[in-house]
């Protein structure tokens, strides 16, 4: 979302609350690669046509996306197992931190979490990301095996009592600097469309996001105006390239997903959707996003013809994250729906109590609390 508060009803959210009205929905996108889309056998099966895109920009630090698999998928459903990837094993630890032993590598410093990050990405299977909303739930989810993290604007926006799109780029920044300073995961920002349609505005943005410690960020396509919703690709593009630059500058390689929300709008256009997401890969995306697509079909297409790993939101009618890793998806995450799972616990708890006078919720309570405990103790 934009800088101004979401107001068409029309949106099909990928964020549970990011609209009033709107529907969980969602898909998180992102590959690596040349600035020509070179598919030429997906193309001659009769599936999306490659596009070939003018646009001039900076090259992205990912080269490669994660292969399609043709065997069963690698991923453990475990969810305990995620940070036990087999490769992981084999990724370099950085300069000064040990693994003692374990496929979890410690990392501290932005450049050694942005190295981190991008490796996440070019694993035999998707890197699962949690979205935390707060200090709290991010050290939790920390404790519990992610391998990284990335803010949600719509869970950071019900943490303060909003909607989704009503978080200025200020308090956007600063909760996101609390975030990379609660762990040592790397840590994605939710920028939603940089707070301003100036590129040059993005650009800043961006920048001041680099310099909270991010080892990643995205922007995304959508104007925040219900009269509009979405920029032209031309202008998105040059939005994107301008991130791009920001983010690439200094030697840190901060990883940038560029989104394209047209299935948040209506605009049901897998061929534009693709289009958009290869103009934004020419225009220096390192990941590509594309909120609101759940077929797995229409997702094995995206990952087809975009030279970046693609990473899938997931919501009630995406597939499996063993579906998505056979299709070459390259990283999931779950959006707000922590948050208003959360939320949601809450509001039980209470109907429990308000209308039933029993204490039913405590079960869940101790879980948490125990949870708690483990995480935030000594």
């Amino acid at each position: 979302m934009g800088t101004a508060r979401c107001n068409d009803a029309r949106k099909v959210s990928e964020e549970p609350g990011r609209c009033a009205g709107a529907v969980a929905e969602g898909v998180d996108v992102a590959q690596a690669a040349s600035p020509t889309v070179h598919d030429n056998t997906a193309a001659a099966r009769g599936r999306v046509r490659p596009i070939r895109l003018s646009v001039s920009r900076t090259a992205s630090p990912l080269v490669a996306r994660r292969p399609v698999s043709t065997g069963p998928p690698t991923y453990d459903e475990d969810p305990g197992s995620v940070h036990q990837r087999e490769e992981l094993r084999h990724q370099p630890v950085p300069a000064g931190h040990s693994s003692g032993g374990s496929s979890v590598v410690v990392v501290t410093s932005q450049l050694d979490k942005t190295r981190r990050f991008l490796a996440l990405h070019r694993g035999a299977a998707p890197l699962v990301m949690a979205n935390p909303w707060d200090v709290g739930s991010a050290v939790l989810l920390a404790s519990l095996g992610f391998e990284a993290l990335a803010t949600t604007s719509s869970g950071f926006a019900a943490s303060l009592g909003r909607l989704d799109g009503s978080v200025t780029a200020d308090e956007a920044l600063d909760h996101v600097r609390a975030i990379v300073d609660a762990t040592d995961l790397p840590v994605s920002s939710d920028l939603e469309n940089g707070f301003s349609d100036d590129p040059a505005a993005v650009a800043a943005t961006v920048a001041r996001a680099v310099e909270a410690g991010v080892a990643g960020c995205s922007i995304e396509d959508a104007t925040g105006r219900a009269d509009a919703p979405l920029y032209d690709t031309a202008r998105a593009a040059d939005r994107v390239a301008a991130a791009a630059a920001a983010a690439h500058d200094g030697g840190v390689g901060v990883v940038l997903t560029a989104r394209a929300e047209n299935h948040l709008y209506g605009v049901d256009d897998l061929a534009d959707t693709i289009a958009r997401l290869q103009a934004y890969q020419e225009a220096g995306a390192d990941v590509l996003y594309a909120p609101g697509l759940s077929r797995l079909e229409d997702i094995r297409r995206l990952v087809e013809n975009v030279d970046r790993p693609v990473n899938v939101l997931a919501r009630p009618r995406v597939p499996t994250v063993g579906s998505l890793a056979a299709a070459g998806v390259s990283r999931i995450s779950v959006g707000g729906a922590f948050a208003f799972a959360a939320l949601g616990a809450v509001v039980e708890a209470s109907r429990q109590l308000l209308a039933e006078g029993t204490y039913g919720f405590f079960d869940q309570a101790a879980t948490g609390s125990s949870a708690a405990r483990a995480a935030f103790g000594p």
